[in-house]
């Protein structure tokens, strides 16, 4: 009794059917009928990208007291500290396997999406104290504090690679797609801002006067 009982389960399990979009080693199969013979009629492999978020990151800060300029400004140049280094990064989610010409594909994708160049594979930053020239305006009678800073635009977003795969011979190929996450960041941005002075300042300015100033 208990044999049959174990064989009548065993093939109820095996007539329930399978969802269309299911995961595998392939990636996730979405049941979609493909050709995947290449060449001029076959299905083309492709990777759809989306930026996700632009945010201002600081690479460099440090103040410094400047002293009164009178009406006028003046150009100065002055150091500023390393308190970041950003990295570029493009991975499937789960794994780290990707070749290089894939990341720089992609990255060159997100950067027509983002609206400007984002840096390249393994590029970072890689001073620890850089110097900011900028020109500055101390309209009081004593020293001031003003931050230089340094920083750069970082974009972070997703990407799906679609593609036409066959379990096996037997069976019809399918499209499967495996999706990923990138990040990379953009040229930089410098300047020197005078603490207390920088009401309706945005971006890394913003972030400067947030963090420089006491």
């Amino acid at each position: 009794m208990t044999m049959l009982l174990s064989t009548a389960l065993t093939l109820v399990l095996l007539t329930v059917p399978v969802s269309p979009a299911r995961a595998s080693g392939d990636g996730v199969d979405t049941g979609k009928t493909c050709n995947d013979a290449g060449g001029k009629y076959g299905y083309k492999a492709n990777y759809r990208v989306k930026v996700k978020t632009k945010r201002p990151k600081l690479t460099h800060l440090q103040a410094h007291a400047l002293p009164p300029t009178g009406k006028n400004s003046k150009v100065v140049t002055r150091e500023s500290e390393w308190t970041r280094t950003l990295k570029v990064k493009v991975h499937y989610e789960g794994s780290g396997g990707l070749e290089a010409s894939v990341k720089k594909l992609i990255l060159a994708k997100a950067g027509t999406k983002a609206g400007f160049g984002l840096a390249g594979v393994g590029k970072r930053t890689e001073t620890k104290t850089i110097t900011v020239t900028s020109s500055y305006s101390n309209p009081t009678k004593k020293n001031q504090d003003f931050v230089a800073f340094a920083g750069r635009t970082q974009v972070k977003g997703t990407f799906r690679y679609r593609y036409c795969w066959r379990h096996r011979r037997a069976e019809p190929a399918t499209i499967h797609y495996r999706d990923g996450r990138w990040k990379s960041y953009a040229v930089r941005g410098s300047g020197l801002v005078r603490c207390g002075a920088g009401e309706g300042s945005r971006g890394l300015t913003a972030l400067a006067l947030k963090h420089g100033c006491k």
